[in-house]
């Protein structure tokens, strides 16, 4: 979910509310991971996952399952 607008916006992921720039430490596939929201736009989050060397782009109405690799 994405809420507010333009600098304002909050991104909800996993239950945890991201502002722009933000890092919360989130389970993942059983493994606790430190996660960054690095932009929310209209109809996506963009998040950097410790571990990951590749930013991953979340959708709104779209499901994602993260896994560890």
């Amino acid at each position: 979910m994405i809420s507010g607008m333009g600098s304002n916006r909050i991104a909800t992921v996993n239950g945890q509310p991201f502002a722009q720039g933000e890092s919360h430490m989130l389970t993942i596939a059983s493994t606790k991971r430190v996660i960054q929201c690095t932009d929310i736009r209209d109809q996506s989050v963009v998040l950097s996952i410790s571990g990951d060397s590749q930013l991953r782009e979340l959708k709104i109405g779209e499901p994602q399952v993260l896994n560890r690799r």
